[in-house]
């Protein structure tokens, strides 16, 4: 028995094993398959598994901004000669922060080292940490593992004591038919509109709201040029719904207030738009129904 914890590295899932035997490797099932076919491979340069066909997991895989291997700008998908950005994209922003991105972009694509893999193994707890029934020293309850077993749960811990789940149906790892890697089935939702519309967009592209690097913020959503030669953010209150979240509507409310001292064209969406999100992105991206400089559609 090689890791006492005996978990895959690549899914977290149990290791497979022969008459209690387990595998060196850590491999569950299914990845020793992979790792036998020829499809997964243990790299020698990040020293993890990952398939073959997907780039090494390494981080800060770009030093510099790479002038081919792109298809088409990762920010709007536009024609880029091969290059990470088009002239528009890169005109846009700085080198530094171009650079930024493109690691964060590279980083949602290949790199599984943000995710944590929580296997209902048994710990030093008596209750489940999502609804607090018995448990018998495992992370859930028979009833909550079954529930969220193939979810990612946001999970808000006060005081190491209490556990208030934010969403449970979010998983940051969202492929939108652009390419792009979003963090819920919303955004999944609007990204693939504004594709389908052939509207230009990027995903969480950074705004510097000081002289310090770190002093930036993300919307959801930027329609480069989209209005008179002005951008356009798109914000979606995703986590509106729970009425307890107060640190995230006051996060939400920091966020425009930032928007609205600079003068920055907002679009704010929510969950219940996506009810009919067809209907309610044409009005709201009806150009006729924007004004240029404010918060749009904003609903306390």
């Amino acid at each position: 028995m090689n890791d006492k914890n005996n978990t895959c590295p690549v899914c977290g899932e149990e290791t497979a094993n022969m008459f209690g035997n387990y595998r060196k490797d850590n491999l569950c099932p299914n990845h020793s398959k992979d790792l036998k076919n020829g499809h997964l491979i243990f790299c020698n340069k990040c020293n993890k598994f990952h398939y073959e066909d997907n780039p090494c997991l390494t981080n800060n895989e770009f030093e510099s901004l790479p002038k081919s291997g792109f298809k088409s700008c990762i920010i709007c998908g536009n024609e880029s000669n091969g290059k990470a950005f088009c002239y528009d994209c890169y005109s846009s922003m700085s080198n530094s922060e171009l650079l930024e991105y493109i690691n964060k972009f590279y980083v949602l694509h290949t790199s599984e080292k943000n995710t944590i893999n929580i296997n209902n193994s048994r710990i030093k707890n008596s209750n489940c940490i999502t609804c607090g029934a018995p448990t018998t020293n495992y992370l859930f309850c028979d009833e909550c593992y079954n529930k969220y077993k193939n979810e990612t749960l946001i999970l808000q811990i006060k005081n190491c004591s209490s556990v208030e789940i934010i969403m449970d149906d979010y998983s940051g790892r969202y492929t939108c038919e652009d390419g792009h890697i979003v963090k819920s089935k919303s955004e999944k939702m609007i990204d693939e509109y504004l594709f389908n519309k052939q509207i230009q967009h990027g995903y969480e592209v950074p705004i510097r709201i000081g002289d310090n690097d770190d002093d930036k913020i993300y919307p959801d959503f930027k329609l480069p040029k989209y209005l008179n030669n002005t951008d356009v953010y798109i914000e979606h209150f995703g986590y509106l719904n729970n009425n307890s979240n107060e640190q995230y509507k006051n996060q939400m409310k920091y966020k425009l207030e930032i928007y609205k001292a600079r003068g920055e064209t907002i679009i704010c969406t929510y969950e219940k738009d996506t009810t009919d999100l067809q209907t309610n992105l044409d009005y709201k991206l009806n150009k006729k129904n924007i004004k240029i400089g404010e918060i749009n559609f904003y609903k306390e």
